[in-house]
């Protein structure tokens, strides 16, 4: 249901008071004039019937006082295609009636006002939309419908005639009116003083509705109407001026459908009043809907908005970005802090953007690039910065917009060192290009990489290609948001990604800063999942990890990365086939026994025309480097399987019991049919018998019922268990509609056929599908956290890899993306996208497990060529390396600093980030430079003090007073040496109480460390204002 509220800026009275028109229905038109073709139809008043050229009108007989507050509430329904209704204040007659088609039956009427709901585009009269809310008026001339005549409009408004009943409310005050849509959601709002617009000599006028029909035809009926005279009092508050909207720029350029920038200000308020927080929205055009908003969002994203920051809504519910090639509206406004719940709001500024292919490149943008931490600029292999040869006319190498505004340049200078330049701050984003000038002596220069923070604390490297340029000979290049560059010319000042001069080496990027991609292993042929060995040794040959090859191998890589064969020719037949189709089956599921090192795997083998699916027991004699035996534990005669829904993802519990499990084969009535194995979760023994616990193991002749741990699956084609709160969780491909589930043992997930089944017990649907096929939880319990940060513990993630073979990035899938589950295994916040591709080719993204140090995962293709069978692909790491963002994006003032080195020779550093508001509650402390897999935790007080040594430490305790210690949230540093924690203002250890406005907090962290003898340490502290 719509509901639009259109709301005078001003307090309501509390007071209840009987409406001076009040029509619970319109069985009876007693005091109404009706006009035209309005006519009675029952309890239903209608204005114009479904018939072609109408024009009706309907008033309250008694004129109303509409110069002092006034509320008025109707509901109404529309059938058909136009033109639209109005509500109408208006001085001309009790029987007054204008002009009919797109005039609305208002049009021509003088000293009127029109809340119109036009539900047609009209050409002539310049209508916005064909789907719009308008206010109208010519003072006490004729009105008249067409959009020069508009206070304000706007399309951002579900469908109204759609033969649905909606709910009106309107509310005036002096000075000003709004519009709410979808519970009391703000839709427009306008300032609008009606004593002085219109000539009303007592205040008074006529109310009510006009409509009409043209060609089109449209049944405007409406079902109930209350107005209420004087209902509250003006207010003394003024409300904000309507923002500036700065981005999206007012360009018909396509815009990133990840990444939309929303950028508005300056903030102006009449009163004086602060900033206090902002409203953004996009609403898709056609049809019309909100797709994506935030509600009084603070700090920094309150005049400059990412998609991140906001929550994804209907037909976008669960998604990370928008339709691509799609047109949209931007909404944003402002807030002040005054309190006043009508007045505070600022009007709604709008624009219209459209959102390019999902596979496009798209300009690397910015308005400044930071000073802490400094810019880098070093050849691409050897870390070493270039030295530019002097010279009287010096090369330059300058980060500048398409018009030529520099933000950084590197200029010659005496052949020693470079000279560095970072000017102010551009007006605002701008596409960034890279200009290299040769100077008098020309410029040879190899590849190099200018690495750079921008103000949003995003870190990019930009890959600057290779020149050999003459005396005084100017090069240029364009630079893609993946820090690739692409040739052009001085004279092209808009971006165009057509001759990549120089791109990734990896074609995948980190959305999260401190991340790294690298290269395990390489050489494999479809690499589908992948099996750690639980504890591996040391020396450079010792096994690693096992990988299924889909075409009938396994592959051991070892520490070094080299990889070998462990299994070869497993399949006894050929698999070849067409991508997608009958290519997507073979060798899948794999998993390593703890004890004994033998390994699982799941696979199909032909029995004379159909596929049937086995689990193998594998066994070595030489430390797991290959295989000497081969042992089938569980073969399913008669289960035919095969083109990707077959035997899939193994998982290992920690009671050494195996889960597999089973694609649906093609058959949906096999997922909830108990006596077979497909559509299934299974649990067996390492022997192949099932488990006697299993929620359907009866213990006669044993069968398919026995081996089931969780029914009514399509095809879940990865999984992993949760240590946390001992559930095993899956991802399963649907249709075209993907589920992420907690598995319940003997839970039936109504698997039938339909995507509609999808949606049973799912945590998250993907939809559009994108193909999820492996998952993986960051966890204490698995190598101590991978070296990930603490603050990424218990968190999911999952590849969706998307179309089959695309090319290029896509907007559904080649991502790596993360998810926050509750303890009751529902979704707090995701899919948050960590690792995405970048490139130009075919590589996407399939297995992937929590490695020793870091998320690994196969990127299933080589890149490049066009045949997806062709061997190239590679095992990858995602490891943290630190944000390496220096001051960028922290708050509050380090002090007790630097700390006291470690036993890593330097000290720790504490670093807070986020928003020193109390009401965004977003603030995180980082540490970096601890010691290796040190524990320790972070301390809270208001006081600050200085004690060194205290309890024999090494280093310096910075606070006094009443400390809190964030012991339940204890941290180990791990491999990365690095401590996380996200805090919660108002939730402080005791016996602190929550943080409060125009308090000061002073944060430490103490931590462990190991110098000759077991000792402790120190961070430096920060002092943080809160706001």
């Amino acid at each position: 249901m719509l509901v639009l509220r259109l709301a005078a800026l001003g307090c309501l009275s509390t007071t209840a008071a009987l409406a001076d028109v009040s029509y619970v229905d319109f069985s009876s038109t007693a005091g109404l004039t009706l006009v035209g073709s309005a006519t009675g139809q029952g309890s239903e008043l209608q204005v114009t019937p479904d018939q072609p050229s109408q024009v009706g009108a309907v008033w309250a007989t008694a004129r109303q006082d509409v110069t002092s507050p006034f509320t008025s509430e109707f509901t109404f329904r529309l059938s058909g295609g136009g033109e639209g209704f109005a509500f109408v204040i208006q001085r001309d007659a009790v029987d007054a009636i204008g002009s009919g088609g797109g005039g609305l039956g208002y049009s021509q009427l003088p000293n009127s006002i029109a809340i119109e709901f036009d539900t047609f585009g009209n050409l002539l009269t310049f209508d916005p939309s064909a789907n719009h809310v308008s206010v109208n008026t010519s003072g006490v001339a004729p009105n008249r419908s067409a959009h020069s005549a508009s206070l304000g409009a706007t399309s951002a408004v579900t469908t109204m005639a759609d033969d649905d009943v909606h709910t009106v409310r309107i509310e005036y005050t002096p000075g000003a009116l709004q519009v709410y849509a979808d519970d009391s959601i703000v839709t427009l709002q306008i300032d609008l003083d009606i004593a002085s617009t219109l000539s009303l000599a007592d205040g008074t006028a006529w109310v009510g509705f006009t409509a009409a029909t043209s060609g089109l035809t449209q049944s405007t009926d409406l079902l109930s109407w209350s107005f209420d005279e004087q209902s509250g009092a003006p207010s003394v508050n003024g409300a904000p001026a309507a923002p500036d909207i700065n981005e999206p720029a007012s360009t018909n350029q396509p815009l990133n459908p990840y990444d939309v920038h929303m950028e508005a200000g300056p903030f102006v308020d009449p009163d004086g009043d602060l900033h206090a927080c902002s409203d953004y929205e996009v609403w898709r055009m056609m049809p019309p809907e909100r797709v994506w908003r935030t509600s009084c969002i603070g700090g920094p994203p309150k005049v400059h908005s990412h998609l991140g920051d906001g929550t994804f809504l209907g037909s976008h519910a669960g998604a990370t970005s928008l339709d691509p090639l799609t047109s949209f509206i931007f909404r944003v406004r402002f807030r002040d802090d005054s309190g006043d719940g009508v007045t505070d709001f600022s009007p709604w500024s709008e624009r219209t953007f459209q959102t390019g292919a999902s596979s496009t490149f798209y300009p690397f943008e910015t308005e400044d690039i930071v000073e802490d931490p400094d810019p880098t600029w070093t050849f691409a292999v050897g870390n070493v910065e270039p030295i530019l040869p002097p010279s009287a006319d010096p090369a330059v190498i300058s980060l500048e917009s398409g018009i030529g505004m520099s933000l950084l340049s590197i200029t010659a200078n005496d052949g020693v060192t470079n000279s560095w330049a970072n000017p102010a701050a551009l007006p605002e984003h701008e596409d960034l290009r890279i200009r290299i000038y040769g100077g008098a002596a020309g410029l040879n220069l190899g590849d190099t990489d200018l690495l750079v923070v921008d103000d949003e604390c995003k870190r990019t490297r930009v890959l600057l290609p290779s020149v050999a340029l003459s005396p005084s000979q100017t090069a240029y290049f364009w630079i893609s948001s993946d820090g690739a560059t692409w040739e052009t010319t001085a004279g092209q000042t808009t971006p165009e990604f057509s001759t990549q001069a120089r791109g990734l080496s990896l074609p995948w990027v980190s959305e999260q800063a401190g991340y790294q991609v690298e290269v395990v292993a390489t050489d494999l042929e479809l690499p589908i999942h992948i099996a750690f060995v639980p504890d591996p040794g040391t020396a450079p040959g010792d096994p690693l990890l096992y990988v299924t090859e889909l075409y009938g191998a396994i592959k051991v890589v070892t520490n070094d990365g080299t990889v070998g064969a462990y299994a070869d020719n497993l399949l006894n037949f050929s698999p070849t086939g067409a991508f997608p189709g009958s290519g997507e089956q073979g060798v899948s599921g794999i998993a390593v026994d703890p004890v004994t090192g033998d390994v699982f795997a799941g696979m199909l083998y032909d029995a004379g025309g159909p596929h049937f699916p086995k689990v193998v027991r594998f066994s070595s004699t030489d430390g797991g480097l290959t295989a000497s035996t081969q042992t089938t534990i569980l073969d399913m005669p008669g289960e035919s399987q095969g083109q990707s829904h077959f035997i899939s993802n193994f998982q290992l519990l920690p009671d050494r019991t195996l889960l597999v499990h089973m694609g649906d084969g093609f058959n949906a009535s096999t997922g909830r049919d108990l006596s077979s194995y497909r559509g299934k979760i299974l649990r067996m023994n390492l022997d192949g018998s099932p488990v006697t616990s299993n929620p359907f193991y009866n213990g006669g002749q044993i069968n398919s019922r026995d081996y089931v741990y969780a029914y009514g699956v399509r095809n879940p084609f990865g999984g992993r268990y949760r240590s946390s709160d001992g559930f095993h969780y899956m991802v399963e491909n649907g249709p075209s509609v993907d589920r992420f589930a907690r598995v319940v043992p003997g839970r039936d997930y109504l698997w039938e056929g339909s995507d509609s089944h999808m949606f049973n017990y799912a945590l998250h649907n993907w939809a559009p599908a994108t193909g999820p096929v492996a998952m993986a939880w960051i966890e204490p319990e698995t190598f101590g956290g991978s070296g990930f940060p603490q603050a990424k513990w218990d968190h999911a993630f999952v590849t969706e890899s998307g179309p089959t073979f695309a090319n290029g990035p896509q907007n559904f899938g080649k991502r790596i993306t993360e998810f926050e589950i509750d303890a009751q295994g529902q979704k707090i916040s995701g899919p948050t996208t960590l690792i995405e591709y970048a490139g130009t080719g075919r590589a996407t993204v399939s297995a992937l497990t929590a490695g020793p140090d870091g998320l690994y995962f196969a990127d299933l293709y080589r890149d490049s060529g066009s045949d997806p069978t062709a061997r190239g692909a590679n095992i990858l790491r995602v490891r943290w390396v630190g944000a390496q963002l220096g001051a960028c994006g922290t708050i509050g003032e380090s002090y007790c600093g630097p700390a006291v080195a470690n036993s890593t020779g330097f000290p720790a550093v504490l670093e807070m980030r986020g928003s020193d508001r109390v009401a965004d509650n977003d603030v995180q402390l980082d540490v970096e430079q601890l010691p290796q897999n040190s524990l320790g935790y972070f301390l809270a007080s208001q006081t600050q003090f200085f004690i060194p040594n205290p309890g024999s430490s090494m280093g310096n305790l910075c606070i006094a007073g009443t400390i809190g210690r964030f012991i339940a949230q204890a941290q180990n540093s791990g491999p990365s040496g690095t401590f996380s924690f996200t805090l919660d203002v108002a939730n402080m250890p005791p016996p602190l109480s929550a943080v409060a406005i125009g308090e000061t907090w002073n944060f430490q962290a103490w931590y462990r460390d190991f110098q000759l003898v077991v000792t402790s340490n120190f961070t430096n502290a920060v002092s943080v204002d809160f706001q």
